[in-house]
């Protein structure tokens, strides 16, 4: 313990008997721990005791160490008094003090048990009943989100059934937001529940299911719509598009599904209808003919056929091909409303004056209720691929029609007057009726007819030329003398560029009969001499 100098405070004189020193203690004794059976500490506390060799000078020892702690003990007694001393006044201050301070204490004490008495009256009168209310409203709050829950998981759990049935009333569209709405809910509602774990999956391939089966549907339709028996004439008695309904509902699934490759199946399958169909009517008139006919490998060339058996087997193609066409307009007119409704757009109807379809179908588009989910884009996309469907379509029947005869059967057979008159008239029907579906003019027949008339003209001139040149072979000349009027005439034309009207005629033959008009040796035509 720090003990501190008293020489000037006090009660006690200054005095050499009081100036005592701490210092002359060992430190030994000033330590917390002294122990006296820790032999180093005994040998400090107790030295040279054990190593006197007599009893006497032991004792002597022995007194002199009780001297000597003795005086430690009186130097530590004398600092304990001056301490003492001086905090006499405070020590006696706090005592005659503490009845005040013990009263003060009683009163504080009693005031806080009032104060406690109160708060447990006002927490078992308001905040107890406060807080029950407030931990009711949120454990009915609690209860209302597990009942939300367990009715949204109820609602999830009935989604395979429901897809069932809407897959059984072919309401594709429905069926895919449904998948869509439950793959939502499943990833921020549901999120962490067991029991749903595997359902994202089954979903997935729900879906994947239902885009095999649109793309079935859509080329079992096509199939059945194409090959429907044809009627021979253009107005097809029926209905221009079979099942619009069926076909609304696969072409929104398979819109909703992004899977815009129905198109490119769509031309592929029409084409090969074409295909089929104009190789069918090639043998049911080869089986007609008496002639011996032939076919190609592919079956849509007749080796043998002459210009106008061309344009007799042209003619059941063009009814044939027309009405397969205005099919395939109705059906990707109804795909351009479906493709508009899914975007958005209304789809207006309109007519077609050429080939006398009537475009008037508000379709069964307007009686589907969904959403737009097809951006303007896409929307874009579609009606390109219509477009290039319809053109392709088109080219391929002219190029059909344009190879029904090989270039060695029409190498025969030069056509005539009439057949070329018959055989353009028929391909301006077919390109028109074509053009009016498609929109884009085609060439392919039209070249195949210009080569037929440049034919029949080079033939024409040539025969001409032969019959000309046996005429002037077999025929006998002697050189005449030319009327001044021929010479006028010529002039004339040469001069105006034009013929002579109908009163200078008159005068030539008038002065031709009356013998008087005057001849020349020779016809001058731009001063070069002809003689006749």
């Amino acid at each position: 313990m720090a003990l501190e100098d008293t020489s000037s405070k006090g009660t006690m004189p200054s005095s050499p008997s009081h100036d005592v020193n701490l210092n002359s203690i060992p430190d030994i004794f000033l330590k917390e721990n002294l122990n006296l059976q820790h032999a180093p500490t005994f040998g400090q506390v107790f030295p040279d005791i054990l190593q006197s060799p007599s009893g006497e000078e032991r004792r002597r020892t022995g007194r002199l160490l009780q001297e000597q702690l003795s005086h430690y003990l009186d130097i530590v007694e004398v600092k304990i008094a001056q301490q003492v001393s001086q905090k006499s006044a405070a020590f006696f201050h706090a005592m005659t003090s503490q009845d005040a301070i013990m009263t003060e204490m009683q009163e504080a004490a009693k005031k806080v048990k009032a104060l406690r008495t109160s708060l447990r009256a006002l927490n078992e009168t308001v905040v107890v009943d406060t807080f029950r209310v407030l931990r009711y409203a949120q454990r009915r709050q609690n209860f209302e989100e597990v009942l939300d829950k367990l009715r949204l998981m109820a609602t999830v759990h009935k989604t395979q059934p429901m897809l069932q049935l809407l897959l059984g009333t072919q309401d594709y569209v429905a069926a895919l937001d449904l998948i869509g709405t439950t793959q939502e809910i499943l990833t921020q509602e549901l999120i962490g529940v067991h029991c749903f774990k595997h359902l994202p999956m089954q979903l997935n391939e729900m879906e994947k299911l239902i885009d095999k089966m649109l793309t079935t549907e859509f080329e079992r339709y096509a199939t059945t719509d194409l090959n429907r028996p044809l009627c021979d004439v253009l107005k097809e008695t029926d209905s221009v598009c079979a099942e619009e309904d069926k076909l609304v509902c696969i072409v929104m699934g398979l819109l909703r599904m992004k899977n815009f490759s129905f198109v490119d199946a769509y031309k592929d399958e029409a084409l090969v209808t074409i295909k089929a169909i104009i190789k069918q009517l090639v043998i049911e008139f080869i089986a007609s003919s008496d002639a011996e006919l032939c076919l190609t490998g592919a079956g849509e060339e007749a080796q043998s056929l002459t210009i106008g058996e061309w344009i007799a087997l042209l003619a059941k193609v063009k009814v044939a091909l027309l009405t397969v066409l205005q099919r395939i307009h109705a059906v990707t007119h109804i795909m351009r409303q479906t493709t508009d409704a899914a975007a958005g757009g209304c789809c207006k109807a309109r007519s077609d004056q050429s080939t006398g379809v009537k475009a008037t179908q508000e379709t069964a588009v307007n009686l589907i209720d969904s959403e737009a989910f097809l951006t303007a884009s896409d929307q874009s996309q579609v009606h390109e691929k219509l477009d290039e469907l319809l053109t392709a379509v088109c080219h391929y029947c002219h190029e059909r029609c344009a190879n029904l005869v090989s270039q060695q059967s029409l190498e025969k057979s030069v056509a005539t007057a009439e057949e070329i008159s018959q055989l353009s008239s028929l391909v301006d029907d077919f390109a028109q009726g074509c053009e009016s579906i498609c929109g884009v003019a085609i060439v392919p027949l039209k070249v195949a007819v210009k080569v037929q008339a440049s034919r029949f003209a080079n033939r024409f001139h040539t025969e001409r030329k032969q019959k000309l040149a046996i005429l002037l072979d077999t025929e006998r000349w002697r050189q005449v003398d030319i009327p001044n009027e021929f010479q006028k005439i010529i002039d004339r034309i040469c001069d105006n560029k034009e013929f002579c009207g109908a009163g200078s005629a008159a005068n030539i033959t008038t002065a031709l009969t009356n013998g008087h008009a005057q001849a020349n040796p020779v016809l001058l035509v731009e001063s070069k001499p002809y003689t006749l």
